[in-house]
């Protein structure tokens, strides 16, 4: 219960931070404020709401709340960094005048462009990164040790971590992680915590566990659990 208390108080702090600034840039009109308004709820409670559903039935509601969600934690996250830096910006320029007095002609539209930027940026970030995401690549490490291990001169370890299986990352990219493990031909391989995102419900019914037993090495498979194994109660 503390560490939820903590949790929700700074989730909340954060996105009333975020929350405020937006609300001035999207005052622009009524209607846009309210659209705003509207939104803002939406997603800060969607990933919550709908991990409260997924509780209760595994469907669609849910699923579409925590994949809104969670890549809504993703925006928070930017959108924070971006405010503060405004906020840094603002005070800098009220000691040492930097920006040119035509962005303080009309603060409305100032902050409405200012707003509308803000979102572009991070909408780029989150298409990048959702990429990125899609298209893991693999680094290669080689360490050199005195030990003789097995009596083999190379030893090939893959190392895999924080696969948040679930709503987000589902077969198909499992599919191709399993994929571009076994193409390294490893003679071990580690899973190092949050194989799974949190409740293990979607993770079952997908069956997701069959494919990782499509992991193949000489030496087995291991894993260690993970914070989000944890608050998943597993």
């Amino acid at each position: 219960m503390i560490f939820l208390t903590i949790v929700l108080t700074f989730y909340c702090g954060v996105n009333l931070y975020i929350f405020y600034h937006g609300l001035q840039a999207f005052s622009i009109s009524p209607i846009i404020r309210k659209i705003y308004i509207g939104a803002f709820i939406l997603l800060a409670a969607a990933f919550f709401l709908g991990r409260i559903i997924e509780r209760i039935k595994i469907g669609i509601i849910s699923n579409t709340l925590v994949w809104v969600g969670s890549y809504w934690l993703a925006a928070m996250v930017y959108f924070l960094l971006l405010v503060l830096l405004i906020d840094l910006l603002r005070l800098i320029q009220h000691q040492i005048p930097l920006l040119p007095q035509i962005f303080f002609q009309n603060p409305l539209k100032a902050r409405f462009y200012l707003g509308i930027g803000s979102l572009v940026i991070v909408g780029l970030v989150l298409i990048v990164g959702r990429i990125n995401a899609l298209h893991p690549r693999i680094r290669q490490l080689e360490l050199r040790i005195d030990k003789k291990i097995a009596g083999a001169q190379e030893f090939k370890i893959a190392l895999a971590s924080d696969l948040h299986l679930g709503t987000v990352v589902g077969p198909r990219q499992l599919q191709q992680l399993i994929k571009q493990v076994n193409m390294v031909c490893p003679d071990l391989i580690l899973i190092a915590g949050d194989i799974i995102d949190e409740d293990p419900g979607l993770l079952i019914k997908k069956d997701l566990g069959k494919q990782l037993r499509d992991l193949r090495a000489p030496l087995g498979v291991y894993t260690v659990t993970g914070n989000h194994e944890y608050f998943g109660g597993n």
